[in-house]
């Protein structure tokens, strides 16, 4: 078998019977490039070189130095043993602390989890509820059943605990409450999911996205969902882009996209015939099934349908046919009331022509009424110039 160099590492003066264990000469060769681990109790018993690397094994630090002067240098931090406790878990990093059966800490500083918790890194992360996870991040908590924060700052779950007795995992009560990241959120309701910046999802199921603003949004019911979002929002319907709605900033109501570009197949309508459809429509006052105190106005989607053929589907309305609608109805409207307008004003010629013509004859009636009473003043002034009747002519 050849012989593998060990670089002049590690070898006893001729004669020694103590060979097998490390000699402080040997160790001063070592240099930089090989760490010693040992615990944190033994560190004196060594004289490296200046800048050896020890690894307390009990406590995880590393420290920096020759034997008489050792720096700690946290950041070197890999390793921690695991904390006494009845059942086995482990632990990576810098002083962290396992608490219950499987809990794991993969790394980062002065974490904690408890039983079936895991803690992938960061700092000053707890992980105390049972089968709860933190991914990173910092002063995250995670405090409920099978609760989960996947990073961020100051983020807290708490969506409740297991309940004594149960028989089956569809029987417990339990968090299962979601922060993916950010900064201040609270998931404390159970199944509820909270994320971006101080967001509260405190109710069961709710679902609160707060944006970057330092004002807190909440959820104030259960299986809510909350949007904060200052700079409005944009939802697309088509995987390209070309179709969805936006809720504009500091708008309250949804605007969708009706440019020319993107439609085809235009046909102009006849507002007369949609203004007889929308005649014939029931219009009636409804309440959604689903929905409590609250009475709306407006067609049935089936009878809408068939009266303008509009639509994906007999059970809809959308918005943006019911308003083309209405538009339409209201063109309809309007020529009929022109068309009315017109024949008044019509109407109105002929009787201010009517008005003229009477004035006319008005005038007329009376000038033959002066003239008759000229006349007769004149025979009443003739006979009484002949002292008697006139006579009569054969």
């Amino acid at each position: 078998m050849p012989e593998t160099p060990n670089h002049s590492y590690n070898i006893p003066e001729e004669g020694a019977t103590d060979w097998h264990q490390p000699l402080n000469e040997n160790f001063r060769q070592y240099d930089t490039d090989i760490e010693i681990r040992d615990e944190e109790a033994n560190r004196s018993n060594y004289e490296p070189v200046d800048g050896a690397k020890f690894l307390a094994t009990d406590t995880g630090v590393v420290s920096i130095g020759d034997g008489e002067n050792w720096l700690p240098a946290l950041a070197l931090a890999r390793y921690r043993a695991p904390a006494q406790s009845n059942t086995p878990g482990i632990a990576f990093g810098y002083q962290n602390s396992l608490n219950g059966e499987g809990a794991t800490i993969s790394g980062g500083g002065e974490n904690r989890a408890a039983g079936g918790a895991t803690v992938a890194g960061g700092s000053f992360n707890g992980a105390d509820g049972r089968s709860s996870a933190i991914g990173g991040g910092s002063r995250n908590e995670a405090g409920g059943f099978g609760d989960v924060v996947c990073g961020g700052a100051n983020n807290t779950t708490d969506g409740g605990s297991p309940q004594q007795g149960a028989s089956s995992i569809q029987e417990i009560e339990n968090g299962f409450a979601t922060v993916p990241g950010g900064k201040s959120n609270t998931a404390s309701g159970r199944f509820s999911f909270a994320a971006g910046r101080q967001a509260d999802a405190s109710e069961d199921g709710s679902f609160v996205w707060g944006d970057g603003t330092r004002r807190t949004v909440q959820a104030t019911q259960a299986n809510q969902m909350v949007f904060q979002a200052g700079g409005g929002v944009t939802i697309f319907s088509a995987s390209d882009a070309s179709a969805g709605v936006r809720l504009s900033a500091g708008s309250g109501s949804w605007s969708s996209l009706s440019a020319a570009s993107a439609k085809s197949n235009v046909q102009p309508v006849d507002p007369q015939g949609v203004l007889d459809g929308v005649e014939s429509l029931d219009v009636s006052t409804w309440e959604y099934d689903a929905e409590a105190d609250a009475t709306h106005m407006g067609p049935m989607a089936g009878e809408f349908h068939d009266a303008f053929g509009l639509g994906a589907d007999t059970d809809r309305i959308a918005n943006v046919d019911a308003d083309g609608v209405a538009l339409a109805a209201i063109q309809g409207l309007a020529e009929r009331v022109e068309e009315k307008e017109n024949r008044i004003e019509e109407q109105d010629e002929r009787i201010e022509k009517q008005d003229e013509r009477i004035e006319e004859l008005a005038t007329e009636n009376e000038a033959l009424r002066e003239r008759l009473a000229a006349l007769e003043r004149q025979v009443d002034s003739t006979d009484a110039a002949g002292g008697g009747e006139r006579s009569t002519a054969d």
